[in-house]
C-alpha cells in the first residue's frame, strides 16, 4: 500500500491512501463490527438473555394472529394447560347459552 503523508508543523497529520485501499479497509472494519455483534448476541443467547422467534410465528403474528395462541401452539400446550400454567381458570367462550345464563339476553 502506498500512502501520502501530509505533515502539519513538521508532524504527520494525515495519510492519504488510494481509494481502493480505503474501501478495502472500510470493508474489513464493517466485517469486524458485524462479527462483534454476532459474538455479543451469541453470548447473550447462551446466557438466556436473548431468544429467537421462529419464522413461522413471526409471519403469522405479522398477519394478525394472536401471539399467545401462536406460542401456545408452538410449545404444544392446550388452552387448559396454558391457563393452568398461568394459574387461571380456563376461559369459557361467551356463547349464546352462557350469555343468557349470565343475564345478557
Amino acid at each position: 500500500m502506498k500512502a501520502q503523508i501530509i505533515e502539519k508543523n513538521g508532524r504527520p497529520e494525515f495519510a492519504v491512501i488510494p481509494y481502493e485501499d480505503y474501501r478495502h479497509f472500510l470493508k474489513l472494519l464493517e466485517d469486524e463490527a458485524d462479527a462483534r455483534v454476532v459474538a455479543e448476541f451469541h453470548e447473550a443467547y447462551t446466557a438466556g438473555r436473548e431468544f429467537m422467534v421462529p419464522d413461522e410465528i413471526m409471519r403469522r403474528e405479522l398477519a394478525g394472529e394472536s401471539p399467545i395462541k401462536l406460542w401456545r401452539e408452538h410449545r404444544g400446550l392446550t388452552l387448559s394447560g396454558t391457563s393452568h400454567t398461568c394459574r387461571n381458570k380456563q376461559a369459557i367462550p361467551f356463547t349464546d347459552r352462557n350469555r343468557q345464563a349470565a343475564g345478557y339476553g
